[in-house]
């Protein structure tokens, strides 16, 4: 179940109990949470989440603090940054 699924049943329920403060906090919330899609993937909220890659900037950065001749340092750090821009 998604966590919208969640809160929209959530919400239902508490307006059937009269309580709408409630049901805004419910929704609120969800509508608050991040889409939690990954690169590819249609999320929650009906977005597909594209690719981001590295910048001219971020790429001469890697560049110039790891020998590229070093061959596995070189590539773990532009893995690394281009799955923390893409988490």
């Amino acid at each position: 179940m998604t966590d919208l699924r969640k809160a929209a049943e959530m919400a239902l329920e508490a307006l059937a109990w009269g309580q709408v403060d409630d049901a805004k906090e419910a929704l609120h919330q969800a509508l608050a949470q991040p889409d939690l899609a990954k690169v590819g993937e249609v999320g929650v909220w009906g977005h597909k989440r594209e690719w981001v890659g590295l910048t001219s900037d971020e790429t001469w950065e890697i560049f110039t603090h790891y020998d590229p001749l070093q061959y596995s340092a070189f590539s773990r750090a532009i893995e690394a940054k281009l799955k923390e821009k893409n988490a």
